[in-house]
C-alpha cells in the first residue's frame, strides 16, 4: 500500500503543472493591425474589451524612440504592454480604436553589469525570473523580491513594488 500511495503521489506530482498567461496583445490575422489588449487574468473589472489600431515590438532603444515619435505625429494616444500584461485595471487601453499600443516583451536585455558597484542595467521588458539569473551568474542577488517571477522590471518600477533599490 505504501508504495502505490508514493506512485500516485509521484504521478500526481508530474502531471502537475502551470503555465504563463497568454500574450496580452493579439491582433486580426496575426498581424499589427486591429488588436485589442487583455490582461494575465483575461478581463478587465468591467468586462469591456480594450481595442487599439496597432501594436509595435520595439526591440531597440532607437526603435522604442521610433515608434514614440510615429504615434505622436499620427496624434495617437500610446500605452504599454508588458509580457503578461499584469494590470488589473485597464491602464493598457489607450482609449478608443485608434490607440497604439508598444509592447516591451522584445526590450528583454542586460545593458550592462558593474559587479564592482553592484549595479545592473536591464531593459524594461526582462521579466524578474531572467534578472535573477543573469545577476546570479553575475555573483549578484536582490535584497528583495516579489513573489511572482512574471513581473516585468519595467512594471515592477513603474507599480513601486517596495523595491527602493531595484
Amino acid at each position: 500500500m505504501p508504495m502505490l500511495l508514493l506512485l500516485l503521489l509521484t504521478t500526481l506530482v508530474h502531471l502537475n503543472s502551470s503555465t504563463p498567461p497568454p500574450e496580452p496583445v493579439t491582433c486580426r490575422n496575426d498581424e499589427t493591425f486591429n488588436c485589442t489588449v487583455t490582461n494575465a487574468y483575461g478581463s478587465f473589472p468591467d468586462s469591456s474589451i480594450c481595442h487599439a489600431a496597432n501594436v509595435t515590438y520595439p526591440s531597440t532603444e532607437q526603435e522604442l524612440i521610433s515608434a514614440v515619435a510615429a504615434a505622436s505625429a499620427a496624434k495617437r494616444k500610446v500605452k504599454v504592454a508588458t509580457r503578461y500584461s499584469h494590470s488589473i485595471p485597464k491602464l493598457v487601453c489607450p482609449g478608443g480604436t485608434d490607440g497604439t499600443i508598444i509592447s516591451t516583451i522584445r526590450l528583454n536585455r542586460t545593458v550592462q553589469i558593474d559587479t564592482e558597484k553592484q549595479i545592473m542595467t536591464v531593459e524594461s521588458g526582462m521579466v524578474l525570473a531572467d534578472l535573477l539569473q543573469v545577476a546570479h551568474e553575475a555573483g549578484l542577488s536582490l535584497a528583495v523580491s516579489p513573489y511572482w517571477y512574471g513581473l516585468t522590471i519595467g512594471g515592477l518600477l513603474a507599480s513601486q513594488v517596495g523595491l527602493t533599490k531595484l
